[in-house]
């Protein structure tokens, strides 16, 4: 009996220790997506690549970060001349990054870019901020709250992306001050460094 017992035991094991072996032969071998990384004011052509879906078809489109800042949401709406309550408090960000951002088109007809998934991410990887639509159409009239920009071939558009910082955890002083902006996520992933400046 107690020899079935032991021998149930060496082989749950060895069942265990080849599951870690192929658990880390599949980490070690996955294709991980090519990084590009990009600074401020330098543009960066998309190329074809996507934030979700290729029928974004970027090529001839291209991205460049100009500025950054912090700002308190009192100064974010004095900024954009909006009103303190297009928020309600409870929804009501204690900081905001301010993004301006410059997309020029050379040829393209049809395609356009998905402004929802250009996020944040902090240069140590462990929170992402996103853009807030409300706050958005505030910065951006032009855009009517559309997320997806398209505009004409042999043209330029400059705007900004608010980015709502909500933790209670930390004082709006004491936010980092380097991010990364993820223009695209396949098959290239394009970040641009972003380094914000106080308001």
């Amino acid at each position: 009996m107690q020899h079935k017992k032991f021998i149930k035991i060496i082989v749950f094991g060895i069942a265990i220790c080849a599951l870690g072996l192929r658990i880390c032969y599949v980490n070690i071998t996955a294709e991980h997506p090519h990084v590009e990384t990009y600074q401020m004011n330098e543009w960066v052509e998309l190329n074809g690549n996507f934030q979700e879906e290729s029928a974004e078809e970027t090529t001839g489109y291209a991205v460049r970060v100009n500025s950054a800042r912090l700002l308190t949401y009192k100064e974010f709406i004095e900024q954009y001349n909006g009103n303190i309550d297009c928020l309600p408090e409870s929804a009501r960000p204690i900081g905001i990054v301010d993004v301006e951002v410059s997309v020029k088109n050379t040829a393209n007809l049809s395609g356009w870019l998905s402004l929802y998934y250009y996020m944040l991410t902090s240069a140590d990887h462990t929170f992402t901020l996103y853009l807030n639509s409300t706050l958005f159409e505030l910065a951006a009239p032009s855009s009517n709250g559309e997320l997806n920009i398209r505009i004409k071939p042999n043209s330029e558009y400059t705007f900004h992306i608010p980015y709502g910082y909500f933790s209670e955890r930390i004082d709006i002083a004491r936010m980092d001050t380097k991010y990364n902006m993820v223009v695209s996520h396949y098959p290239v992933r394009k970040e641009c460094n972003v380094l914000l400046r106080e308001n």
